[in-house]
């Protein structure tokens, strides 16, 4: 996909009427190297609303176009970043196209006034203003997205996790770079849906094309649900300025004809071990704990500048659905976080009573970190029920791949 929103950053007005169409209209804008922003100011480019009730006089202030959500697939349909004026929201119409003729007369006819009296007039150019300004705030964003050092994020110990592709099949994995001297790569990858197989990678880093290549060549454990060796190309994938993190693209190379295509992103804590750059605390400040308290004061371990570390439970409901069983010890389907307004799609195996499956992608909503291993017993609330059929309870635990764990419950 083009990048024909590369120079913009756009804001959405009003309450979506379909949630989940206005997640995937975001992140297709992101991908086409626009970004999403929350409030209107001296940077924005484009206004997206729907509404003639919403409010829009701060857009109109700084002279940015208040456009229809069609203007963006219509954009997309022709493949190019059309013109905003073309689709003004109603209320806004009649005010922009009179702003539009006004520059028009003064582009157009130096001796005419914006009443066409004929009367060489001095027109003010300081709607003029919010153009250079846009222009030179585009060119920084654009500037910020062409300087990202490949080399930064593909370092020894990285975790990427994604799903590879093959016509209908979906296969999530885990691509861990082991190994790391100048251009040459090598690690391990996993594979949780085909029995927890894994295999060696090797391969190199094009630092200028921003590409990896490798070559998956040896099986570590569980050979035969493997096809090696399978070669790999990606182009790597970052936006700073949007809020998705640094990805790998590509496909399959072993055989041109019936390539597969996969995406692998780097998790939150390997990103997060990058981006970090919070101090570490000062001596002085650790020294502020060192008095002890009156005998007066109960729990004395709570004394002025204490700190403490741990844990926020909560408990998020969730809804899973199957979806499909392609054979009887295969499990896909989707999980709805009610209170997320998030939902995720599942992939995994059944062995009797046992069940593993992977929380491998996010197709609407946001605010779930990915990927999550699932590992649950079948059991039923009337312990007299013998057969599998009558079970109607999953109780188990879960684990982030960036560490967290916990237990879940999901009843029939």
């Amino acid at each position: 996909m083009s990048e024909i929103f590369e120079s913009d950053v756009i804001v959405f007005l009003g309450t979506p009427v379909n949630q989940d169409e206005h997640d995937k209209l975001v992140e297709k804008i992101e991908e086409a190297g626009g970004t999403i922003a929350r409030a209107i100011n001296k940077k924005t480019t484009i206004v997206i609303c729907d509404d003639i009730s919403v409010d829009v006089s701060k857009a109109t202030t700084l002279s940015v176009p208040v456009a229809k959500s069609e203007y963006i697939s219509e954009s997309f349909k022709a493949d190019k970043r059309l013109e905003p004026k073309d689709y003004l929201l109603a209320a806004t119409d009649k005010k922009r196209k009179s702003r539009d003729d006004t520059a028009d007369n003064t582009n157009n006819d130096d001796n005419m006034d914006v009443d066409g009296n004929g009367t060489t007039t001095t027109v003010s150019t300081a709607g003029s203003t919010p153009d250079t300004t846009t222009s030179q705030d585009d060119q920084a964003i654009k500037k910020k997205k062409v300087v990202v050092d490949i080399n930064s994020f593909l370092i020894k110990d990285n975790k990427w996790c994604g799903t590879c592709s093959a016509g209908d099949e979906i296969y999530p994995f885990f691509w861990t770079l082991s190994d790391r001297v100048g251009d040459d790569i090598s690690g391990e990858i996993e594979w949780p849906t085909l029995e927890g197989a894994k295999s060696k990678f090797r391969g190199t880093v094009d630092s200028v094309a921003e590409t990896v290549e490798w070559e998956e060549y040896e099986a570590i454990c569980e050979e035969d649900q493997l096809e090696l060796p399978q070669k790999y190309s990606a182009k790597f994938v970052y936006n700073p300025a949007s809020s998705k993190p640094p990805s790998l693209e590509g496909k399959t190379t072993t055989d041109p004809a019936e390539p597969s295509t996969f995406k692998i992103t780097l998790n939150k804590k390997s990103l997060s071990m990058i981006t970090s750059a919070v101090p570490a605390a000062t001596a002085s400040a650790a020294a502020a704990v060192t008095t002890p308290p009156p005998p007066s004061i109960p729990l004395s371990f709570l004394v002025a500048g204490a700190s403490f570390e741990g844990n926020l439970i909560q408990q998020f409901p969730l809804v899973l659905k199957i979806t499909s069983r392609k054979s009887p010890k295969t499990v896909e389907g989707t999980i709805e976080w009610t209170q997320l307004s998030t939902k995720t799609k599942i992939k995994g195996t059944v062995d009797g009573d046992q069940i593993q499956f992977t929380e491998y992608e996010v197709f609407a909503g946001d605010g779930v970190e990915l990927p999550v291993e699932y590992k649950g017993k079948i059991a039923s609330k009337d312990t007299t029920k013998k057969d599998i059929l009558g079970d109607d309870i999953l109780i188990g635990d879960y684990k982030l791949d960036s560490g967290p764990k916990g237990k879940f419950e999901l009843i029939k």
